[in-house]
């Protein structure tokens, strides 16, 4: 099963034009059953950014429905359609720009699988903070392989909101994604909570994707 996070910048490209069908012309190409999307949503109302119905068309790609707020940076965790869902919740976890995850329980052929999507803040004590309420949220479910994805906005490894994760989700592995047109920082991360769950973690770098948005997305496989 192939996970991707993507930071669709509110379907602006790299111009500041709002142009979000090459972002889902580039999601399409990933392949994958599981996208965890940030600025998907308009900061303050909600709205659709990126165009999900046609998203579902094209991609067979849904949202997960979820209770709270996904955060000022609007989050949005889509599922190939037929993947059956057994929780799901928006997260708070506070910051100035006030900040989300989601957190969803899937079923899935081999196994259950725990998925969260966020997106963390500019300020590296806040991501700090955020990173432990993330723990904490986690703590809180059923024992499950858990996946954490997203922009973390942290590029130092072992430090921040990275060092915070680290005892639990393991060293997290270098993927350059920001800028996309020329990818100098790892601000995109795909973590797994335990040895081999997340496998072949490597930017999507495809001339589309380079155009499209101001981060590359990043794709993994994930192994029950």
């Amino acid at each position: 099963m192939r996970v991707a996070t993507y930071n669709v910048h509110r379907g602006l490209d790299l111009r500041g034009w709002p142009r979000p069908e090459p972002m889902r012309r580039v999601i399409v190409m990933l392949g994958a059953e599981i996208v965890a999307l940030q600025e998907a949503l308009s900061w303050r109302r909600g709205r659709d950014l990126i165009g999900l119905e046609e998203l579902a068309l094209s991609a067979g790609l849904v949202a997960v429905p979820v209770a709270g707020a996904p955060g000022w940076r609007g989050n949005v965790l889509l599922v190939r359609r037929g993947i059956r869902l057994l929780h799901a919740e928006g997260l708070p976890i506070g910051g100035w720009e006030p900040r989300g995850a989601i957190l969803a329980e899937l079923q899935l052929a081999h196994g259950m699988l725990r998925v969260v999507g966020t997106h963390l803040s500019l300020r590296r004590g806040t991501r700090r903070h955020q990173a432990m309420l993330l723990l904490d949220a986690i703590r809180r479910r059923p024992c499950m392989p858990t996946v954490l994805l997203g922009d973390l906005n942290e590029w130092r490894a072992g430090q921040g909101a990275l060092g915070v994760l680290e005892p639990v989700f393991g060293r997290a592995p270098r993927s350059l994604t920001f800028p996309a047109p020329r990818p100098l920082l790892s601000l995109d991360r795909i973590l797994g909570d335990r040895p081999g769950l997340v496998r072949d973690i490597a930017p999507h770098d495809a001339a589309p994707a380079r155009r499209a948005s101001d981060h590359l997305p990043l794709v993994g496989r994930i192994v029950l």
